[in-house]
């Protein structure tokens, strides 16, 4: 689980905590507000959440579909749940746009749209454009 939250960078990247999930920004963003939507615990298997943290999820959906529409307007939002690598319940949370995205004169290119993100595909950005894209999603 500490590996698990020091690779996604949960706690520095934290935009949200609803209930027992934290919705945090992707330290490599696919598309621009790429997002990781993970379960506050230790738990490998999806079919192991509680009902509580299943109702909690549903709220967690929402909120960060508002989040993203407030801040990029994405066409589309494509959750993954892989865990192939991570043996921890999570989303990865990618908006998709059909046009370019511009933000504070970055500009990005959902390089992948109308098809599959493809997870490989990443924008590497500094710490401090991370940190700068996380604060105005939590505004």
């Amino acid at each position: 689980m500490e590996e698990f939250r020091k690779t996604f960078q949960i706690e520095d990247l934290k935009i949200e905590k609803i209930g027992s999930w934290i919705i945090s920004l992707r330290p490599q963003q696919i598309t621009l507000g790429s997002l990781v939507l993970s379960l506050n615990r230790k738990c490998p298997h999806l079919g192991e959440i509680t009902e509580k943290e299943g109702k909690e999820l549903s709220q967690a959906f929402k909120v960060l579909e508002e989040l993203l529409e407030v801040s990029f307007k994405p066409n589309k939002i494509n959750y993954l749940g892989l865990m192939m690598v991570d043996h921890q319940v999570h989303f990865h949370v990618i908006p998709r746009y059909d046009d370019l995205r511009t933000f504070k004169e970055m500009e990005f290119k959902d390089k992948d749209w109308p098809k599959p993100p493809v997870m490989s595909n990443v924008v590497n950005l500094t710490h401090d454009e991370l940190t700068s894209i996380k604060e105005f999603m939590s505004l």
